[in-house]
């Protein structure tokens, strides 16, 4: 043999067997299937944790409001107006809670946009507020803070064809996945705000033949309700059409008294609010179809009920006016109290939680 080669012995090694693949990927898909429920529950947790943090922000702002206006925010006019920033706050404020309470919550939003500019112009300056989203209006269970289309394909407005009066309509609008306490529902059964976003513009808004500026009928205008004297009379909840609480009127107490929730909302309507092209407007999530800084609406604020979001048949009105969230088992609340306490869905009378004069 020649010593200046090396004849070591050789070492055979098997090849992976297909069997062996087999095993091997098993075991990773198993072990998948055990960590990714837990991945997914931590992020829902702090989902959930960041939708919280969101409530009592605006619970702050809300209660903020009370203590220097002596009531909780109003809730504007109807789904025709937007927030106006020359009509102040309280009943001749035809824009929503959130217009409000955003004052109060130190946003980085600017609601004196188009502050005493003359009509035509204000109109702009508010579309572009209209369509600025917050993201402590939205929980990321459900979706981003992103604006979202106003009109369907064939470009009718998604409020029922409804186009505001005191400002254009932008391609796209900001919406909220939270709702303020709009008692048990007698409001919308008075018919408060009318019908196709009432009043008309002549309430804040009257032009002459030669162009000039009349003097707008506010607060002698049509409000389209049978009574409003009787509509404040019954409303039992935080905020309304026009109105609002004051702490003293929260007799069963604010920590049994919802403020602020969290809205039902169809899973299918989750980014758009217009249904498919050919239905009519009317079909989509009539809940979620306008800015969150529009006036008394279904949008802005709900009554005594609470459910899960799910998909209904398509096409129906479903769940517009309830509570809800896109949370497995409870739905998020900031009492009048500024308290956040967790619900769960199949709890017995919700409706105690809403109405704010019930002795429950």
């Amino acid at each position: 043999m020649d010593p200046g080669i090396y004849q070591g012995g050789s070492r055979h090694r098997r090849a992976f067997s297909f069997l062996d693949l087999l095993i091997v990927t098993a075991l990773v898909g198993l072990l998948i299937a055990i960590l990714l429920p837990a991945v997914q529950a931590a992020r829902e947790a702090s989902r959930i944790s960041q939708c919280k943090k969101n409530l009592r922000s605006m619970a702050f702002g809300a209660l903020n409001h009370e203590d220097a206006r002596k009531s909780y925010p109003y809730s504007g006019w109807s789904f025709g107006w937007m927030g106006d920033p020359d009509q102040g706050i309280g009943p001749q404020q035809p824009g929503s809670w959130i217009y409000t309470t955003g004052r109060f919550m130190d946003l980085d939003v600017n609601f004196d946009i188009g502050a005493g500019l003359p009509w035509n112009e204000k109109k702009a300056a508010l579309a572009e507020l209209m369509a600025t989203p917050i993201a402590q209006f939205n929980c990321p269970s459900r979706r981003p803070a992103i604006a979202l289309p106003s009109r369907s394909p064939s470009g009718v407005s998604c409020e029922n064809g409804v186009l505001p009066k005191n400002s254009l309509l932008p391609a796209k609008v900001a919406k909220a996945d939270y709702a303020i306490n709009g008692g048990s529902g007698s409001g919308w059964d008075d018919g408060a705000g009318g019908t196709g976003g009432a009043p008309a513009e002549s309430c804040l808004h009257v032009e002459g033949l030669d162009g000039s500026a009349g003097i707008p009928y506010y607060p002698q205008c049509n409000w389209h309700i049978s009574s409003t004297d009787a509509y404040w009379r019954n409303f039992n909840g935080v905020s309304g059409w026009r109105t609002a609480a004051r702490a003293g009127q929260i007799v069963d107490g604010l920590s049994k008294t919802v403020m602020v929730g969290e809205k039902f909302v169809q899973p299918q309507h989750y980014g758009h609010s217009c249904p498919l092209a050919g239905q009519e407007p009317s079909k989509g999530n009539g809940g979620d179809n306008g800015s969150m800084y529009i006036g008394w609406d279904i949008d802005i604020a709900r009554t005594g009920q609470l459910m899960r979001d799910y998909n209904p048949q398509l096409g129906l009105f479903v769940g517009a006016s309830h509570f809800g969230s896109a949370h497995a088992e409870a739905a998020n609340f900031a009492f009048c109290d500024g308290s956040v306490r967790s619900i769960r869905y199949d709890i017995e009378n919700f409706q105690r939680f809403v109405v704010r004069n019930d002795g429950l």
